[in-house]
């Protein structure tokens, strides 16, 4: 279990806290675009462009806020991947829709796909 105040512990109340907006960071109807661009950072960047800038300066702030975390990597043990995906699935989420048999079997293929778009994100400079 993770020390009250630690790292660990700041992060499940951040994600916590993501994951009650009623909008996520990346807003719904951003989703399939930058779903369909994770595989490139350009693609990504382009994505962001078109998100509201209100919501692309927080997610601005919350990947400044995790490379900071992964500077530390060494002391704290969170490694970017990880990272990219217990919140990849928090900054971008589907659209609440009914969970289809179709959708719930491609909901793993998403969930890589959301960390992917997260990890350029963490794995740059993004001034956005």
């Amino acid at each position: 279990m993770a020390p009250p105040g630690g790292v660990h512990s700041v992060c499940a109340a951040l994600c916590l806290f993501l994951k009650s907006l009623a909008e996520p960071v990346i807003p719904y109807n951003m989703y399939e675009t930058c779903i369909g661009c994770c595989n490139s950072y350009l693609l990504c960047t382009q994505a962001m462009e078109k998100v509201p800038f209100c919501h692309r300066r927080v997610f601005r702030y919350l990947c400044a806020f995790f490379r900071q975390l992964l500077e530390e990597s060494k002391f704290n043990n969170l490694d970017v991947k990880h990272l990219a995906q217990l919140f990849g699935n928090v900054i971008l989420r589907a659209p609440p829709v009914r969970m289809s048999k179709a959708r719930r079997s491609m909901a793993a293929v998403e969930d890589m796909k959301r960390a992917a778009f997260l990890y350029h994100f963490l794995t740059h400079e993004y001034d956005g």
